[in-house]
């Protein structure tokens, strides 16, 4: 009877440690599979960010070129819109590098989070570059826009003031003073040559971050400026030619008026001096 006591407390013995076993066997799939399943949502969250990460870098990458400062302009809010995007990013990217700690990964997973972190970063570089340059464009491009409206509003304001000096007059002291008007026009010509040229320079610039149809659109521009510049010169060469003719011919005049007047006063001399009444005779006589 006791070995058969002690037997059924054996088997109970081993009972209980079977289902001890059991039981520490099913926590610790239970375990597993909670390590399987967060492992398995930091992978989906890591691929997830990786993806996205070329996303972005494709379109930071990805900036056709714009034909004139309007276009520029919606292009650089654009990439400022898509700076936040990036930017807004980082927290759950930080999550997803804070839970690789948590994992028990692979070296291989360790590489990638670290290709991430490194990407990200790239990324977030990438686009303060395409910023600042983008927003260089934009002010080149206004600035041309600027300088090459103000430049034709000059011309043509010259072109106006010239029209009315170029007349011609009777008056010698007017013709002086519209001759004196062009040729401080002409001095102002030749000082703003240099802005002239930089405006060219400007435009010309411009060519390679414009689209082809812009760029067309600006050599037009320059060769309107360039039409009227030439226009400019000319117009201020003619005028003054002209007033010179005059002045020279008003010079001549007065030359010849003179010579004139001095030949009549010679003649009234003369005929003076054989027309005074003599008292001898023989003076009498001179004079037939």
């Amino acid at each position: 009877k006791e070995g058969a006591n002690e037997l059924h407390s054996e088997v109970n013995e081993l009972n209980q440690k079977w289902k001890d076993f059991l039981k520490s066997a099913e926590n610790l799939k239970e375990q597993q599979e909670k390590i399987n399943n967060k492992l398995g949502a930091f992978r989906e969250d890591l691929d997830n960010i990786i993806k996205w990460l070329k996303e972005m870098d494709v379109k930071v990458k990805d900036q056709p070129m714009r034909s004139n400062v309007e276009t520029k302009e919606t292009q650089l809010k654009t990439l400022i819109s898509l700076q936040k995007i990036i930017e807004g990013k980082g927290k759950e990217i930080g999550d997803v590098a804070k839970k690789a700690s948590e994992v028990d990964g692979d070296s291989e997973l360790s590489v990638q989070v670290s290709q991430m972190m490194h990407k990200y970063e790239k990324v977030k570089k990438n686009i303060r570059d395409v910023i600042n340059k983008y927003n260089s464009f934009v002010k080149e491009h206004r600035g041309f826009n600027e300088q090459y409206t103000g430049f034709i509003d000059w011309i043509q304001a010259v072109t106006d003031d010239l029209s009315g000096f170029g007349e011609i007059v009777g008056d010698l002291k007017i013709l002086q003073e519209r001759r004196n008007n062009i040729e401080e026009l002409e001095e102002l010509r030749t000082n703003e040559s240099i802005k002239y040229d930089t405006i060219i320079e400007q435009g010309e610039k411009l060519y390679s971050h414009t689209s082809p149809d812009g760029k067309d659109f600006i050599r037009q521009q320059l060769q309107e400026l360039r039409k009227k510049w030439d226009h400019l010169t000319e117009e201020i060469q003619n005028n003054a030619t002209k007033i010179d003719i005059c002045l020279q011919q008003f010079s001549d005049f007065t030359t010849s008026q003179e010579q004139l007047t001095k030949w009549l006063k010679d003649i009234e001399k003369h005929m003076q001096q054989h027309t005074e009444l003599k008292p001898s005779l023989q003076e009498k006589k001179a004079q037939l």
